[in-house]
């Protein structure tokens, strides 16, 4: 699905090109591609940019998730942070008490 994700989105559509980059970062470093990972993952971030807090927030869970799977799991901490932060000022309650827990066991 994330093959034809990018094929069909359009370049501009950040609401498409940051979600399949994120799942396909995933699953590469899943797979044990931690550079090919990394990079998408990225990718997924810069893409989702500031405009919309709710999004980078999604890409740098992703970023988090990438970075434990690839055995980095000390550098998890400042994204899942900031998407912590995202989430509190977006309103949402729901990923912020689930990312807190989660916070709660990473490394500083």
């Amino acid at each position: 699905f994330t093959g034809l994700a990018e094929a069909l989105g359009e370049a501009d559509d950040v609401l498409t090109q940051v979600p399949w980059r994120g799942v396909r970062a995933r699953i590469l470093a899943a797979q044990g591609n931690a550079a090919g990972a990394r990079r998408l993952v990225t990718e997924a971030v810069d893409l989702a940019g500031t405009s919309d807090p709710r999004l980078r927030a999604d890409a740098l869970v992703d970023l988090a998730d990438v970075l434990e799977a690839v055995g980095d799991a000390e550098s998890s901490g400042p994204p899942l942070r900031e998407a912590l932060n995202l989430y509190e000022l977006k309103g949402d309650l729901v990923s912020a008490g689930r990312l807190r827990e989660r916070i709660g066991s990473v490394p500083a």
